[in-house]
Formats: structure tokens, C-alpha cells, sequence
């Protein structure tokens, strides 16, 4: 247990109370429990919360990073890429440098980096250590590969980072020398000299430990995604199935909507298997499935999918957990992904899941009776996981159910990252 003047600065760049960033809240609520005296930081004020510290206002967001969306309009990065980038150079970050010592008031034993799109660069890294006096531990948790890479935060299958980056197919660079080998050669430095700790998944691990910036002074340490346990929990499935007029007995599969231009999530594959999963049943098998899709772009998923479709459109994260509740089987047809967050909060309500062999499915449903991990892109497979959990018995699905809640309760307690942390 830490002494009571451990102080921890949280940073994370998005709204710390909706979507994914929801997340965010739950590690300081931990790190709270845990003893530890927390302030958490994000990008802009978040209403009602004068608690959280914040950078800007929302009333400079248009402003924000003017250099940077002039360099994009000039040089284009290539349209179709998913990589995913918020900043050109580190030494040029989203929110100048001076703004964010000027939010941070007072000395911290560590520091823990979150979300830190369109706030920080590794640059604003450095001067926060160096702003300290007693120089903190600086840990990322990480949410992608942000930072391992010389720029991106999604790799879409570029493998340029494990040589120093450069000739970026991002924006189609031929030259070694570009800032994305500029920026990996920032990052060891940095790294280097703050010597962070890197909690991730075993997925993520296998390319952070590629990196050269991640060699240059950087330890892992393995983990997985904190959840509230107290609010992603098993419901009464057969009251809320009457809720959402469902019938009892039948099948329902749940995912969320992506795009289907994102070949990183899946979604062709996932309605590929649909489709052979379709192809492989009785006529009286198919009308007992339902296809719950989650997400404001549903509809256009569902007119490709061959089963009856439910259309909850977006739903907030605090009524997440009764849609898993009330489903039999979760899909996550992402192919690149260190996450996703779905796959951890659907175990946590006690429902299965059925993945490609990538992201936290490696650490949560591969070997763990939670579900089905299958190969990459393998539909057929895909398709065939999902049959057999269709065809469970009674017993053996109450069984998986049970143990995907013990699962969750043992990789993503707070006290199970209190551990992780703790040993850091």
C-alpha cells in the first residue's frame, strides 16, 4: 500500500465520462480505492466536474494544432490508411507545451498516460518530467500503439516502425529520413531518459517489444483493461429480454457497428461468417436467431446481414451492460486492435465471446472457456464458433456464463490492477 502523499496525475485527452474514455475514470477510482492521491486531466472542462483538470476550453478547439491541419491539407495523407494521426512532429504537439505545465499545480510520484490524442506528443512527455522536481514514474497504459510508432496510432499493417520508421505509406513518403523517422529517433531519446513502464495486453506486447523506442529504457508489464465490475455485471436476461421484446428461446448475437470501409474492424469478415453461418442452418434454426448491432450506422449492416436485425442505434455506456446481458454470444471481428473494450465488458456481464486470435481476446477468451479465439480473417471458423455456442445446452451455456464472470473478476478488478500498478 502506498503512503498517503503518493500523488498520481491520470492523463487522458478525451471526455473521461462517455465512450471509450469512460475508462478513464474507473483507473482513478481504482487508484483511489487503492490509497493513492489522484488528480485526473483531460483536454477540455467536463460539466459538472470541476474536480478534473483540464487544458482548454472548448471555445479553442478550432484553433487547436493550426500548423498541423495546414500540413494536411498540403501534403494529403493517403485517404484510404487508418493509421490514425493527431500530430506531425513531437517537438510541434497538439496544445503547446506551456499550457499543460500551466494545468498541472502541484508534484506527482507518477504519472499515468491514457488517451493522449490532440494534447500530447512525446515532447510534452519530457517536460512534464522534467517540470517535476522528484522525477515521477511515467507509465503508459496502453490503448494502441501510440506509443511505440514514429507517428500513428493504428499501423495499418506497416511494419516500417521496427527499422525507425520512415518511407511512411501514410503519406507516401520515399524518404528514409521523413518526420516519422525524425520522430522515433525523439522518442528513444525521451524514453531513454524517463525510462517509462508499459502496462499492455499480450497482443500489444509482441510489437512494443519491436520498437526502438520501447528498447531504448522502456519495461512491460503485463495487463489488461480495468472495468467497474459494480456497473458491467450480469443482468436478469429473461426480464430484459421482455424489455426489448425478445423471445426467450431465442439465439441473439451482438456487436457494435463499424464501418465497413475499416478494414481493421472486421466488418466484411464478420458479415461473411453471418452469411455462412446462415448457409450452415435449418430454416427453423435461422428464424431463432436475432442480430443486435449496436451503433448509428446499423441500418447499413444489417441490409447485407441474413438474419432478423434489432437497431438499438447508439447506446450510452452505462446501458451496455444490459445488451450483453441479454445476449448469448458477442462478436468482434477486428483484426488489428489492442482491445476491442467490448470484448472485456461483454465477459464481465457474463456473456461468451466469439474473436479473431487478435487483441485482449489473446489474454481473456483464448484458453479460458469465455468463448471462442479463432484464426484471423478464417470466417469459416468464425462462423463454425459461433455454431457451437448456438448449440450449447442449457447447462453448458449457463457453465461458459459463469465462467466468463470469473474471468473478468480476476484480470479486470481494481484490485487486480492495483497489483500491476502496486509493482511498478
Amino acid at each position: 500500500m502506498p503512503d498517503n502523499k503518493s500523488r498520481v496525475l491520470f492523463i487522458s485527452s478525451i471526455d473521461p465520462l462517455t465512450g471509450p474514455g469512460a475508462i478513464a475514470t474507473d483507473y482513478v477510482n481504482a487508484l483511489r480505492k487503492g490509497g493513492y492521491d489522484v488528480d485526473l486531466l483531460s483536454k477540455y472542462p467536463v460539466p459538472g466536474r470541476p474536480d478534473i483538470l483540464h487544458v482548454s476550453e472548448k471555445s479553442e478547439r478550432r484553433l487547436s494544432n493550426l500548423k498541423y491541419k495546414l500540413w494536411r491539407r498540403i501534403v494529403k495523407p493517403d485517404p484510404k490508411a487508418t493509421h490514425a494521426l493527431f500530430y506531425r512532429k513531437e517537438t510541434e504537439p497538439p496544445v503547446p507545451i506551456e499550457k499543460v505545465l500551466s494545468a498541472v499545480g502541484r508534484e506527482y510520484d507518477a504519472i499515468m498516460i491514457f488517451f493522449w490524442q490532440t494534447l500530447l506528443s512525446y515532447a510534452t512527455v519530457r517536460a512534464l518530467y522534467r517540470h517535476m522536481a522528484k522525477k515521477p514514474k511515467v507509465i503508459f497504459l496502453c490503448a494502441d500503439y501510440s506509443p511505440m510508432t514514429g507517428a500513428c496510432h493504428f499501423m495499418d499493417g506497416c511494419r516500417n516502425y521496427e527499422s525507425g520508421c520512415g518511407n511512411c505509406p501514410m503519406i507516401r513518403s520515399k524518404n528514409k529520413r521523413d518526420f516519422t523517422n525524425f520522430n522515433m529517433k525523439y522518442r528513444m531519446a525521451v524514453n531513454s531518459e524517463v525510462k517509462p513502464a508499459v502496462i499492455l495486453n499480450r497482443y500489444m506486447r509482441g510489437f512494443f517489444e519491436k520498437s526502438p523506442a520501447m528498447q531504448c529504457g522502456a519495461r512491460f508489464a503485463d495487463g489488461t483493461i480495468l472495468l467497474d465490475l459494480d456497473k458491467f455485471k450480469p443482468g436478469d436476461m429473461a426480464n430484459l429480454r421482455r424489455k426489448y421484446s425478445i423471445a426467450p428461446e431465442n439465439f441473439v448475437i451482438l456487436f457494435g457497428c463499424q464501418s465497413l470501409d475499416n478494414p481493421r474492424k472486421g466488418m466484411r469478415l464478420l458479415v461473411k461468417s453471418l452469411t455462412l453461418l446462415h448457409a450452415s442452418l435449418s430454416s427453423t434454426e435461422r428464424d431463432k436467431i436475432q442480430v443486435m448491432i449496436v451503433g448509428t450506422n446499423a441500418a447499413d449492416i444489417a441490409s447485407i446481414i441474413p438474419f432478423e436485425s434489432i437497431l438499438p442505434g447508439y447506446v450510452p455506456v452505462d446501458k451496455l451492460p444490459e445488451l450483453y446481458s441479454m445476449a448469448d454470444v458477442f462478436l468482434s471481428a477486428s483484426v488489428d486492435d489492442a482491445g476491442p473494450s467490448m470484448v472485456n465488458q461483454s465477459i464481465a456481464c457474463g456473456t461468451p465471446i466469439v474473436a479473431f486470435e487478435i487483441g485482449t481476446a489473446l489474454d481473456v477468451v483464448q484458453g479460458r472457456g469465455t468463448g471462442h479465439c479463432v484464426a484471423t480473417q478464417d470466417c469459416k471458423s468464425f462462423s463454425e464458433a459461433i455454431l457451437d455456442i448456438y448449440r450449447q445446452t442449457p447447462e453448458e451455456k449457463c457453465a461458459m456464463r459463469n465462467k466468463c464472470r470469473q474471468v473478468a473478476t480476476e484480470m479486470h478488478s481494481p484490485e487486480a490492477f492495483l497489483k500491476i500498478f502496486n509493482s511498478i
